[in-house]
C-alpha cells in the first residue's frame, strides 16, 4: 500500500508540473485536521472532521466549511455540542445539524444566522441522519429513530436488524418516503447496502448490495446511485451502481490486486471499463444529475453514456514523510458545489477544489484555518 501511494505521488508529481498544480504536505504546512465527510450543504460545502480522545477514549467530531472569500476551510456558528455528527439539507427545510451531548444527541435547523431544535433529544454514542420533506431519520449504533420537524409527536424507534460487527455506522443514508437505504463500509470487515420498508418495521432490512458501500446519491428524477470498494493491503476492488424499485444493476466493477513484484492483477471486471484497478472513494451529482466519483488512483471521472469520462487525470493519493513515520493521505469524499466546482476531500490534507477554466479543470488545495499560524478569520456565519 505505501508503495502505490509513494508511485501515486510520483505520478503526481510528473502531472503537477506540467499542469501547474500544487499540493502541499506537512511540514512545509501545519498538520492538517483528519476529514471523515465531506458534504454539498445547500449553498456550502461542509465537512465533519475527528480527533480521538485519549482520555475519553473516543473520537470527537468537529464541522467546518469552506470560506470561498478566502480559500481556506474555517470553523462555522453553531450550537453548543461536545459533538457534531452529521449534517444534511433538505428542500423545505434547508440546512440541518445532528449535534450530540453526551450519549444524545438532538436535530437542529438553521434560521437566518441562529440555530432552533427540531427533534427531541435521542440516545446513543455515535450518529447519522438522513432528511425527505419533512421527515427526519437518525441512525445511531443500534437503533433507527424515525420523527418528524413540523410534528411534535415522539420519535418512533427501531431496533436495527443487521449483522455488522460491533458499533458499526452507516457511511451513507438515504430516505425516501417509506423508503430508507443504509449503506455500511467497515474496510476488511465488510460492509453492503441495506432497504428497509418503514411501512414494516419489524421485517429485517434487506441487503441488496454485499460489498462496501461508501456514498449514495439520489438525482432530481429519483435514481439512485451507489459507490463503493475496497483498498487494503494488495486488495483492490470499486463498483458503481445504480438502484431502483427493481433491484440493483452492476453498472462498473473492477476487483484484483495492486503492487508487488508481478505489479497490478485484474481478477474481475463487468460492466463500463473503469480506467484501471481501483476503488471508489466518492461519489456526487453533477450540474446534470450525472454521477461523479473519485478514484484515487486516476482522478476524477463523470459517468455517462459513453462511460468514464474524465474531468480532472492525476493520483489523488498521497504519501510523505513525518519524523519517524511515512503518513497516507486518500480522498474521503466528493462533493459538488453549486457553481459546478467540484471538491474532493483529502483524509489529512485538506480539501482539492477542481475549478473548470478554459474546459479544464485545475487543481486548487484548501487549507484549515489555523489560528497559531495565520491571521485568525471571522468564523463564517
Amino acid at each position: 500500500m505505501v508503495a502505490r501511494r509513494l508511485i501515486h505521488t510520483l505520478v503526481f508529481l510528473h502531472y503537477a508540473a506540467w499542469s501547474g498544480a500544487t499540493v502541499l504536505t506537512p511540514p512545509d504546512i501545519p498538520m492538517q485536521p483528519i476529514i471523515r465527510t465531506i458534504y454539498g450543504w445547500g449553498d456550502q460545502i461542509a465537512v465533519i472532521t475527528e480527533k480521538w480522545m485519549p482520555t475519553e477514549k473516543r473520537l470527537t467530531y468537529e464541522l467546518s466549511v469552506v470560506d470561498q472569500s478566502t480559500s481556506r476551510v474555517v470553523p462555522i456558528r453553531t450550537p453548543r455540542c461536545d459533538d457534531y455528527h452529521d449534517v444534511a439539507y433538505g428542500a423545505g427545510l434547508g440546512k440541518l445539524l445532528l449535534c450530540g451531548t453526551g450519549k444524545s444527541a438532538r436535530v437542529y435547523r438553521m434560521s437566518g444566522t441562529s440555530w432552533s431544535t427540531v427533534s427531541e433529544s435521542v440516545q446513543g454514542t455515535e450518529f447519522r441522519f438522513a432528511v425527505d420533506g419533512d421527515r427526519i431519520a437518525v441512525v445511531s449504533e443500534n437503533t433507527i429513530f424515525l420523527m418528524s420537524a413540523s410534528s411534535n409527536v415522539q420519535a418512533v424507534s427501531i431496533p436495527i436488524r443487521i449483522k455488522m460487527p460491533p458499533r458499526s455506522l452507516p457511511s451513507a443514508l438515504l430516505l425516501s418516503n417509506d423508503l430508507l437505504l443504509m449503506a455500511y463500509d467497515n474496510g476488511e470487515f465488510g460492509g453492503g447496502l441495506y432497504r428497509m420498508d418503514l411501512k414494516r418495521p419489524e421485517k429485517v432490512p434487506t441487503k441488496v448490495i454485499d460489498a462496501n458501500v461508501q456514498a449514495l446519491a439520489r438525482t432530481k428524477s429519483g435514481v439512485i446511485w451507489a459507490a463503493g470498494g475496497l483498498s487494503h493491503l494488495r486488495s483492490v476492488s470499486g463498483s458503481l451502481y445504480r438502484v431502483d424499485s427493481n433491484g440493483v444493476e452492476v453498472v462498473a466493477a473492477i476487483s484484483g490486486f495492486g503492487g508487488g513484484p508481478r505489479g497490478e492483477r485484474i481478477e474481475k471486471k463487468s460492466g463500463a471499463q473503469f480506467p484501471g484497478l481501483t476503488n471508489v472513494s466518492g461519489l456526487a451529482l453533477g450540474k446534470e444529475d450525472r454521477p461523479t466519483v473519485v478514484l484515487p488512483a486516476f482522478g476524477v471521472f463523470e459517468f455517462s453514456r459513453e462511460g468514464f469520462v474524465a474531468l480532472y487525470k492525476g493520483p489523488l493519493s498521497f504519501y510523505y514523510k513525518m519524523p519517524g513515520y511515512g503518513v497516507g493521505s486518500d480522498p474521503v469524499g466528493l462533493a459538488t458545489g453549486k457553481s459546478g466546482d467540484i471538491y474532493v476531500a483529502s483524509r489529512s490534507l485538506g480539501i482539492f477544489v477542481l475549478r473548470k477554466d478554459n474546459n479544464r479543470y485545475n487543481l486548487e488545495q484548501l487549507l484549515f484555518d489555523d489560528p497559531a499560524h495565520d491571521k485568525p478569520l471571522n468564523p463564517t456565519r
